[in-house]
């Protein structure tokens, strides 16, 4: 690995990058899972979960070194290692009804506790530290109908909880697609997508210090041939 040393002018501070041996990360993983079937239309899934994961690829700092300059600098050696370890407890949860021969119903819901370890002296490029990065609850519900023989209409709803670290509120979306099939080779179909409000966010400036990312309402057309 190249030894590169970057400036930062506000602070007068150099991070001093050197190479050093860095290990494969290791994933330990546990699933349970478990399904029933009380009637012909309708099944239900359940599924628990535990992921360690241990030798995350993470920056370690070493000691400052002062120099006094022209023009006085501090330089921090850092190197790449595997500081990080990060545990993954889960619960999903699952339906599929068929309500009537023409409407069908899935729906889910989705727990998850993300517990990271950063020593101290490690840096995280990545954010995998960063345990309100990730939405704790999800849920979600898709109806499928047939309206006519040829007309069919999707629509799903879904929530996503807050992530306070990604400095993005809970949200509720709402997307839509109808289709129109008048023959059997030929499909029209128009979708709508995030219904409810004009744009959200969802991701915030990561390492590289980039603008936080808003998703938008939008909507599109299309036409399938199938032969």
């Amino acid at each position: 690995m190249n030894v590169t040393s970057l400036l930062d002018a506000a602070s007068g501070t150099f991070s001093h990058y050197t190479g050093c041996d860095v290990e494969s990360e290791e994933l330990l993983a546990v699933e349970l899972g478990y399904r029933i079937q009380p009637t012909d239309r309708l099944s239900l899934d359940m599924s628990a979960y535990r992921h360690a994961l241990d030798k995350i690829i993470s920056w370690d700092l070493g000691m400052p070194i002062v120099d006094p300059g022209p023009p006085p600098q501090t330089i921090v050696p850092v190197s790449p290692g595997n500081g990080t370890q990060v545990e993954i407890r889960g619960l999903e949860l699952a339906f599929n009804c068929a309500v009537a021969d023409h409407w069908r119903l899935r729906g889910g819901y989705s727990f998850m506790h993300y517990d990271p370890t950063l020593p101290a002296g490690v840096m995280d490029p990545g954010g995998v530290a960063t345990d309100e990065s990730y939405p704790p609850h999800t849920a979600f519900l898709r109806s499928s109908a047939d309206l006519s023989a040829t007309v069919q209409l999707d629509v799903v709803a879904r929530y996503v909880d807050a992530r306070p670290a990604a400095d993005a509120p809970s949200y509720v979306g709402l997307d839509a697609r109808l289709a129109w099939r008048p023959m059997e080779q030929l499909e029209l179909f128009v979708v709508g997508r995030n219904l409810l409000e004009d744009q959200h966010p969802e991701s915030i400036a990561n390492v590289l210090a980039t603008e936080r990312g808003e998703v938008e309402r939008s909507a599109y057309a299309g036409v399938t041939w199938r032969f």
